[in-house]
């Protein structure tokens, strides 16, 4: 009988180490300006180097893969042993992944154009009466259809917040609901200032905390190499340095 279970353990050991081995850990992430984006073959970011800090400490290596939100959310939720990243932490997802890092820190908004005449004393009724662009997929279009709204009523699915903006400045829609950090980061680049160009209305029960978490089903043994990675880099001044990267934009921007 011994003998028995000491086969039996030495056949678990080969089974996750093959499953290990037939799916190497893998990085996907979508580009987000302000925490991770692709730059001359390599990613930038705080949320990138908070990504760095992680594996080297883990002593993990991999390189993140960008693509858009709905594919990476997808192959996140389907596939063991990876990553993703940055993505916000909410009841609905807390247990179909393995939380490991907090990389931000964000608050949805909905957006319009400087010269809307919108009254925002009740802006979610009002923008149910109007168009609003939202990332197919992202945490705020769950939000938005936990609150009633529809794409076939009010909703404009895009695949990145840089083609909602675009629609927002050709008066294609009336609002665009995501943070505002992205449109001070679309507007720099323009060597412009976003408050020229649009102003928000921050939904203060969406502040939410961005992470890397890792895909359930993964190898016990990597998530217990992040684990021990995480409770080391949080205690390291860099990352707390790195989490306070661009800080929440203030209640008083317009």
């Amino acid at each position: 009988m011994v003998i028995f279970f000491k086969w039996v353990i030495i056949v678990l050991g080969i089974f996750c180490q093959a499953q290990a081995y037939q799916n190497p850990l893998r990085i996907v992430a979508d580009d987000r300006k302000l925490l991770q984006y692709p730059f001359e073959g390599h990613a930038k970011g705080p949320s990138a180097e908070i990504l760095q800090l992680l594996l080297e400490e883990a002593e993990l290596e991999g390189e993140i893969e960008f693509m858009p939100w709905s594919r990476v959310y997808k192959t996140a939720l389907t596939r063991p042993n990876t990553l993703i990243m940055t993505i916000i932490r909410t009841p609905a997802r807390e247990n179909k992944f393995q939380w490991i890092t907090k990389v931000s820190d964000t608050v949805y908004s909905f957006t319009s154009k400087i010269a809307s005449v919108y009254d925002y004393a009740d802006t979610l009724t009002i923008a149910k009466k109007r168009v609003t662009a939202v990332v197919r997929g992202s945490s705020g279009y769950n939000y938005l259809i936990r609150k009633g709204f529809s794409e076939e009523e009010n909703l404009y699915l895009v695949g990145s917040v840089e083609t909602a903006i675009k629609l927002l400045n050709n008066n294609k829609i009336d609002f665009v609901f995501d943070t505002p950090a992205v449109f001070i980061n679309y507007y720099a680049q323009k060597g412009l200032n976003s408050d020229d160009f649009v102003k928000h209305h921050f939904i203060q029960e969406t502040r939410k905390s961005g992470y890397i978490a890792l895909s359930n089903n993964s190898d016990i043994n990597l998530l217990e190499k992040l684990r021990k990675s995480q409770k080391i880099i949080e205690k390291k001044a860099e990352y707390k340095q790195l989490i306070k990267f661009r800080p929440l934009i203030s209640e008083s921007t317009r």
